[in-house]
């Protein structure tokens, strides 16, 4: 062999060896360990959420998604990390973004639970009567919540009308201040 030594051939066979390994190690990665959240700052976090669903109402279509850029960063969508949570209540249905790892697991007592971990609240759906409107605070909701179940009666043929707590839903969605407001409440309770 000219020119070339032992030392060349060990050298070269040792580099590809070492690409080949690489490459394999590239196509087959190991799996990685499960991910498991951060301690959230769950007070810090509901505030963006209120920022971010007041920046969602009042925002151009194309926005909305901006709108939600920091939060989502903060606290990932559920297919990163995290359940979304809706509670089904009339008339405030609520709909949270939670921190845990989405798994289930057996309870002590043999049922089965899921890991849903501190939740955030994102926004309130205002589902009653006329319907429609984005709240972004506890306090939006409870107000129209009260208004709702203090209104709430039957007409003359069984349906049901709320025009004062609808007008209010879309008073405050459309950022008017929050009215005193006393009666009973049960979505927004806590």
């Amino acid at each position: 062999m000219v020119g070339i030594t032992k030392m060349k051939i060990v050298c070269g066979l040792i580099g590809l060896g070492a690409v080949a390994l690489g490459t394999a190690v590239a196509l087959h990665p190991a799996p990685l360990p499960p991910r498991t959240p951060a301690k959230l700052d769950e007070a810090g976090l509901q505030r963006l959420a209120e920022r971010s669903c007041k920046c969602e109402r009042s925002a151009a279509t194309g926005g909305k998604k901006a709108c939600w850029s920091e939060f989502d960063r903060q606290l990932p969508p559920p297919h990163e990390l995290g359940t979304d949570a809706f509670t089904a209540c009339v008339p405030i249905e609520t709909e949270s973004r939670c921190g845990g790892t989405g798994e289930e697991k057996r309870s002590p007592d043999g049922s089965m639970t899921i890991d849903e971990g501190p939740c955030v609240t994102m926004r309130y759906n205002y589902i009653g009567g006329g319907g429609g409107a984005i709240l972004c605070t506890r306090a939006e909701a409870a107000a129209v919540e009260r208004v709702f179940n203090s209104e709430v009666r039957p007409d003359a043929e069984g349906r049901y009308s709320t025009p004062i707590a609808n007008k209010l839903a879309h008073d405050l969605a459309a950022g008017k201040p929050i009215p005193k407001v006393s009666g009973p409440g049960s979505c927004t309770s806590s």
